[in-house]
């Protein structure tokens, strides 16, 4: 019975960390997974010996639970820092190893000289009161100091604090979010200031999530004679057949935006979103039912997308001197998505701007004329973006002219 709690416990364990991603919902009640398999460990040593137990008793198993506090204090930030610092998208098994040695090393060097000397040796408690109050203190006074001063950043140049303040771009403007752009549940469709109608030119509705929104100011400043409405939400996909999501509120604002379609008689949809593989049988059908019914349709393709945040990424481009650090975090597979959904466009007979063309061609557009990042995050637009990427659409619905 012991052999086979153990066997169970050490099962659950590898379980978490085996099959625990990015994607499991966490903490919540999978956690109790690896605390159950520790449980059933512990409470099976308790009644005597076993396979596991014995195990654990090895001079390296004991070892690392000697370190293992330290270990788990050091393994995070050093993790963190390898990120940041490389900048790495991943860690690769080579960077992984590099992360167990380093937290490793750190760990037994903070065991060796921090903890086992306040374990053996006898402290005066005035002695530890003293000293650890004036250290709390220090700490608290270089955290204030580092927060009044938001993080020191006086130790870069100018123009590097510039592209870093890119990704403070007021998107939330860009994507008139609580307006035509809803995020939240709570938040209702401004139908009155969204949908326009035809009050000049060819009616044009804009449907999509967050990389429809981000293509509106575009749109409204490089087509001034066509009345465009706007009908966005965030992860939403303009697709009859709606995908299950966290966004409750999908179907509804979708809906809206096809029976606004119908019942106006709109001259051009445009559809965009943030597109992936996954998307691509519910998007024909839709394109294909669109077609039957006549409907005129202007599908806009994968926006191209980093791994890490770009403003960062060109920052250190600058601080460092080494160019070719955002293109090396540039994530191919949206070139490859690109190229599906074109096709798929060219079967349907619809319309279609590869906008991740008009982005990184031949070399991807970083700035604009003033030298300002055009994306915010590692795959949103700011406005001078989307007025420098739309331009480039050709459709008979979007006129360049207000006459």
């Amino acid at each position: 019975m012991r052999e086979g709690l153990t066997l169970l416990g050490i099962a659950l364990i590898l379980y978490a960390a085996v099959f625990f991603d990015a994607e499991t919902p966490f903490p919540g009640w999978r956690v109790a997974i690896p605390c159950l398999g520790a449980g059933a460990i512990i409470a099976a040593g308790s009644g005597g010996s076993s396979w596991v137990a014995r195990a654990l008793k090895t001079t390296l198993m004991r070892f690392i639970g000697k370190i293992s506090y330290s270990l788990y204090l050091w393994h995070w930030p050093v993790i963190v820092l390898l990120f940041l610092g490389l900048p790495a998208p991943e860690l690769d098994w080579p960077l992984k190893i590099v992360a167990v040695a380093v937290s490793t090393g750190l760990a037994v060097l903070s065991w060796h000289f921090v903890e086992e000397p306040f374990r053996k040796r006898s402290f005066p408690k005035q002695f530890l009161l003293i000293g650890s109050g004036i250290i709390t203190a220090a700490l608290v006074g270089l955290a204030l100091l580092l927060a009044f001063n938001q993080g020191w950043p006086t130790r870069f140049s100018e123009r590097s604090q510039a592209l870093a303040a890119a990704s403070d771009h007021p998107i939330n403007d860009v994507f008139r979010s609580g307006t035509c752009f809803i995020y939240h549940r709570s938040q209702s469709f401004d139908t009155e200031e969204c949908l326009v109608g035809r009050r000049i030119g060819p009616s044009v509705l804009l449907m999509g999530d967050s990389h429809a929104a981000h293509l509106a100011p575009g749109l409204h400043e490089n087509f001034p004679g066509s009345s465009i409405s706007q009908v966005t939400a965030t992860g939403c996909r303009p697709v009859f057949d709606q995908p299950e999501t966290r966004y409750s509120f999908c179907p509804q604002v979708m809906d809206l935006g096809w029976t606004y379609a119908e019942k106006q008689d709109v001259d051009l949809i445009v559809l965009a979103a943030r597109w992936e593989e996954g998307d691509l049988p519910a998007l024909e059908q839709t394109l294909r039912k669109l077609k039957d019914q006549g409907q005129d349709v202007l599908l806009v393709g994968p926006a191209a997308e980093w791994k890490k945040f770009v403003p960062r990424l060109l920052a250190l481009e600058h601080i460092r001197g080494q160019p070719g650090i955002a293109d090396r975090m540039l994530i191919g597979e949206r070139r490859e998505l690109d190229a599906m959904i074109a096709q798929i466009a060219s079967q349907t007979g619809t319309d279609y701007f590869s906008l991740y063309s008009s982005q990184c061609e031949v070399k991807c557009q970083y700035f604009d004329d003033s030298g300002t990042p055009l994306v915010v995050d590692n795959n949103h637009f700011t406005r001078e973006a989307s007025r420098a990427f739309t331009i480039e659409i050709e459709s008979p619905s979007l006129v360049r002219k207000n006459d």
